[in-house]
């Protein structure tokens, strides 16, 4: 197969769109989500849709939700009027509505003070229905959290930059490093990391060159400590000819880690992308850790992105 046959074949193994009429910022955001914007109609799944949101966004869809219910039983309480509730001393509207938004909470929740009642039959159906969906919601949202907390999800800490640092006698070498931010352990990690590169076309569009890169290592059996992953700089790399202000031109570097999780018993991953605003020249990581006089490891988490300078 020539070189041009397994670009292409790499580019297709990738699944990222080639081609475009403006630049690409990043394809993968340094989160880890795909940065992809759909435009039209896409089905929606709300269960896995909340699943994927963080534990802020999460909260606070419940709570808006929640409130917006509640904020609804209120207000057909208020139409209904004072005169089929018993226990409403309100003597102006609002504080009124606060009445039936207290009494549409403890419906909702099913806590039921007593110290307001419905009266008659239309207040009586809309608070059984504020309660059947009270029952609903709470037990939509507890199965959601215990989802939520059962999911397997890796958890890599990646540092800030990614480097060129010297490497062996007269190389260069492009690195980062990452740990894992729990204390439960991971074995079998494996990482592929490729490099994008855009070239302006003579019709104006943009073209994106993915590069499969190789690495010292893309393996390990056990993960107890950090991992610096090294990509040297030779004849094999598309960074190969890059001059010191080459660096500061668009380039983004994609990775993808997998490895089987001990505590959820199955296999995780996470994406990361560093591009060149990520970059520092001339550095070299500094060693986050060392064996204690007890003879147990020591792995300090805060030197992660310490990197010194050192002249290439």
């Amino acid at each position: 197969m020539t070189e041009e046959a397994k670009s292409k074949a790499l580019e297709k193994d990738l699944g990222f769109a080639l081609d475009s009429r403006n630049r690409a910022t990043r394809v993968i955001n340094d989160d880890g989500s795909f940065n992809v914007r759909y435009q039209g109609f896409r089905e929606i799944s709300l269960y896995q849709q909340l699943l994927s949101y963080s534990w802020r966004r999460f909260f606070l869809w419940t709570g808006l939700t929640m409130l917006g219910i509640n904020f609804f039983f209120a207000g057909i309480f208020f139409l209904i009027g004072p005169q089929y509730f018993s226990g409403i001393t309100a003597t102006d509207p609002f504080n009124e509505f606060l009445f039936y938004l207290y009494f549409s909470f403890q419906t909702f929740s099913t806590v039921g003070y007593g110290g307001i009642t419905p009266l008659g039959h239309w207040a009586n159906i809309f608070a059984t229905m504020d309660s059947l969906i009270g029952l609903l919601f709470v037990a939509m949202a507890t199965a959601l959290f215990f989802a939520r907390f059962s999911q397997p999800r890796a958890s890599l800490r990646f540092s800030k930059n990614i480097i060129l640092a010297p490497y062996k006698k007269d190389s260069k070498a492009l690195m980062f490093r990452f740990v894992n931010n729990r204390r439960h352990s991971m074995t079998e990690v494996n990482i592929r990391v490729a490099s994008r590169m855009e070239k302006k076309m003579a019709d104006g569009t943009y073209h994106s060159n993915f590069q499969e890169l190789p690495l010292e290592r893309n393996e390990i059996m056990f993960f107890p400590y950090n991992w610096t992953i090294v990509h040297e700089i030779d004849e094999e790399s598309p960074f190969y000819h890059f001059s010191k202000e080459d660096w500061k031109k668009p380039f983004e570097v994609v990775i993808l880690v997998k490895g089987f999780d001990e505590a959820y018993g199955q296999t995780v991953q996470q994406r990361m992308s560093y591009n060149e605003s990520d970059f520092l020249y001339g550095r070299k990581f500094e060693k986050m850790y060392s064996r204690a006089e007890d003879g147990v490891m020591d792995v300090f988490i805060d030197e992660l992105d310490t990197a010194d300078r050192k002249p290439l």
